[in-house]
């Protein structure tokens, strides 16, 4: 939610609301709270799909090797180490 007022507000006064925003989030410990559901709802997903994470992630990694070696094959340097 944007407050009235705010759009077309000086810096200043986004930065004044924007801080009292803050406060009452942290006061009310919504932040966290929001955090923790969101944690919470990957967590389960992360479950359920547990057999298709692996397997896609077995898969990916088999074609990044796969692309690291045409790469190098045709002399393109990878600007990273894998690990």
């Amino acid at each position: 939610m944007i407050p009235d007022g705010v759009v077309g507000a000086t810096q200043e006064e986004q930065f004044r609301i924007a801080t009292i925003d803050l406060g009452c989030k942290d006061e009310l410990g919504t932040a966290q709270r929001l955090a923790d559901v969101g944690a919470e709802e990957e967590a389960a997903y992360i479950a359920r799909g547990r057999d298709y994470l692996q397997d896609r992630h077995a898969v990916e990694q088999q074609t990044l090797a796969a692309a690291e070696e045409y790469l190098d094959g045709v002399g393109v340097s990878m600007p990273w180490e894998r690990r």
